[in-house]
């Protein structure tokens, strides 16, 4: 039994249909890119699969409808990162990152040891221990992107959706998310990451979904469905496609224009 499974998810902007007909398996331990152009259904989609938003369809988590399991039971099997978390939060790092203990808290709210244990264990993965008397509004968005992965960690889900996660980022940084979350995929979390850059995928995902206005287009093991003629179709764009010295990758390209 797959950990996150969608079936026939339609998702509408007004009259507009931005996600069409989605179905997908992600397991445990597994480490899922979601990947196209701008405007494919990317997020719309991943946040079906964390029962947020309006859709059609259904979403089971182990195999149990989403709309059958309460905002609380969602949130303690499911944590989503938005890509771009909100920056006026009036609290310090370790406040925020401590909110994430609600799911698994009674009516009052009140944190035990366990939960302090369960935050700055999330902090230290999150590498953002060192930041746990900032304020939130002062932090830089990859900071603060870091910070949002800590809080969803506390929760302790078995499911994991990122949302661009290496967006803004250097290519240091990216690598560094990338190997957290697949990390974190090695631990048993089923991980499901919106990423745009293929390569991203190639070098750190397990699976990868490809979508393009609305639909997915392929879905299989990463090594298959990051193919070049398959990813020149989705994104309209030459590529160029080459392997490491030891087999690694494949690394994809922009194919370069002749100068002569």
């Amino acid at each position: 039994m797959a950990a996150l499974e969608a079936r026939g998810i339609d998702c509408r902007y007004g009259s507009r249909l931005a996600v069409r007909g989605a179905s997908l398996r992600a397991e445990a331990g597994t480490l899922t890119a979601l990947l196209g152009p701008n405007g494919a259904g990317k997020s719309t989609l991943l946040r079906a699969l964390g029962g947020i938003g309006r859709f059609t369809g259904s979403v089971l988590v182990d195999g149990v409808p989403i709309d059958r399991l309460s905002r609380r039971e969602i949130a303690r099997q499911v944590a989503l990162v938005a890509q771009d978390p909100p920056a006026d939060v009036p609290f310090t790092v370790y406040e925020a990152v401590l909110m994430g203990r609600a799911p698994h808290q009674g009516r009052l709210a009140l944190e035990g040891r366990r939960d302090r244990e369960v935050a700055e264990s999330a902090m230290r993965d999150a590498e953002v221990e060192l930041l746990a008397a900032r304020p939130i509004d002062q932090l830089s968005g990859g900071e603060r992107r870091r910070v949002f992965l800590a809080r969803a960690l506390a929760q302790e889900p078995r499911i994991l959706l990122l949302d661009e996660p290496t967006a803004f980022l250097d290519l240091g940084h990216q690598a560094k998310v990338m190997e957290r979350a697949s990390a974190l995929a090695r631990r048993g979390l089923c991980v499901v990451a919106v990423l745009h850059d293929p390569n991203l995928a190639a070098a750190w995902a397990d699976r990868a979904v490809l979508m393009r206005e609305g639909e997915i287009v392929a879905q299989g093991a990463a090594g298959e469905v990051l193919d070049r003629s398959l990813l020149e179709e989705l994104y309209g764009a030459r590529l160029v496609c080459a392997r490491g010295p030891a087999g690694e990758g494949p690394f994809f390209g922009l194919s370069a224009p002749s100068r002569s």
